[in-house]
């Protein structure tokens, strides 16, 4: 079950927002994901709109418990991962 951010935005919505609350720009950000920033710009205004926020530090705010979140699921997620054995 998705909870906070991720139950309102896409995954490329996500990327856009974490980049943008790192503070970069539309065209570093189309670069990163290799888009148009034009999309950056239009992902901005939806993610925006969906999270009900105006700001930068209002948009961090709304997602900082969902890429914390995201990132302890990954670590765990890969600590399960079987070992490789050594060949032998």
């Amino acid at each position: 079950m998705k909870s906070g951010a991720t139950a309102v935005l896409t995954a490329r919505e996500l990327q856009v927002a974490v980049l943008i609350t790192q503070g970069f720009k539309s065209k570093a950000i189309g670069s990163r994901l290799n888009i148009a920033p034009a999309t950056v710009d239009a992902h901005r205004a939806r993610i925006y709109s969906k999270l009900g926020v105006s700001k930068r530090s209002a948009l961090a705010a709304s997602i900082a418990g969902t890429v914390a979140l995201h990132r302890q699921r990954r670590s765990i997620a890969s600590s399960r991962a079987p070992a490789e054995s050594a060949p032998g």
